[in-house]
């Protein structure tokens, strides 16, 4: 229990400095090619919240606490069932979605994009994943059967 709590907390960090160093960099990209001379400190601690929130979802859900036996599909199901609406609200509180100039088609819109990636994963776990675990126990089989006969163990 204690070491899976200690690789939820790493986890958790790591996806927090990875992303969040990512997103203020994206920021600040945007803003040079707009011409903004400063980030407003209150857009910067939403970006930080939104970054953390998503890490925390990400690392709740894919690190081996709390859903120890759940299945991809199962973590990856939780994840965007959370994340998507984690999303939007963090869209809408640094201002990149407003009421004023987001029409419900830019909402649906979004929550199509999201579930794009989220069919994507699935097939690729499905066809390409499973594919790649069939080939390895296979492989594995052989392996011990080969050790087996050099060891007369048959």
């Amino acid at each position: 229990m204690r070491k899976n709590l200690s690789t939820f907390f790493v986890w958790l960090r790591n996806g927090f400095c990875f992303a969040a160093t990512w997103l203020l960099l994206l920021a600040a990209v945007y803003c040079l090619v707009n011409g903004i001379g400063a980030i407003p400190v209150g857009t910067i601690m939403r970006l930080l919240g939104f970054v953390f929130g998503g890490a925390l979802l990400f690392s709740l859900w894919f690190s081996p606490f709390p859903f120890k036996k759940m299945s991809f599909i199962g973590r990856l199901s939780g994840f965007f069932a959370l994340f998507v609406p984690l999303e939007l609200a963090g869209l809408y509180a640094t201002g990149l979605f407003t009421r004023e100039n987001t029409t419900v088609y830019g909402v649906l819109i979004f929550i199509g994009i999201a579930l794009a990636f989220y069919l994507a994963c699935l097939l690729t776990d499905r066809f390409y994943y499973r594919k790649k675990s069939e080939e390895y126990n296979e492989s594995l089989k052989k392996y011990q059967n080969k050790r087996r006969a050099e060891n007369g163990e048959e």
